[in-house]
Order: C-alpha cells, then structure tokens, then sequence
C-alpha cells in the first residue's frame, strides 16, 4: 500500500492520494493565504478527496478483499489495472 498511484502503475496493489486538481487548489489558497498575511502560517488544511488506484491481481494474490466502492472509484479515475 501506498500514497502515490505510480506504485500501483509499477506493479504495486493499493494506493490512495489526493488527486492533483484539489492539492494543487489547498496549496494555492494556503500561499495566498500566507503572502497576505506572512507572520501567521496559514493551519495544515484536510481533504475528504482522493483518487484510488489498485491491481487486481496483486490483491487476490494476497487475499485481500475492498469494499465495491473502492474498486468502481480506481475504475472511474482509470486507476484500475488486472
């Protein structure tokens, strides 16, 4: 498992990382925040947003099993590999 989608395009079987549209987005809004006000860093922000990417194949081979969501979510963001 990891937080980056190239380790499940190299092979690897799980990752979950912010998708760029919406880190880039935070980044941009906190360096504005931090030029209009550069004694106060702006606070560490979260997000209930990420893309999923898995291989199938490297699952099963460790009998791991997700919930449905999870793989139709690798699906739609073209993050799914057999």
């Amino acid at each position: 498992m990891e937080i980056n989608t190239n380790y499940v395009e190299d092979g690897g079987g799980l990752s979950f990382s912010p998708p760029p549209v919406d880190f880039s987005r935070k980044a941009m809004e906190m360096a504005l925040i931090w030029l209009n006000q550069p004694t106060v860093a702006p606070t560490i922000a979260a997000s209930s947003h990420f893309e999923v990417a898995l291989r199938s194949s490297r699952l099963a081979a460790c009998r791991a099993k997700l919930p449905a969501i999870y793989v139709e979510a690798a699906r739609i963001g073209n993050a799914y590999f057999p």
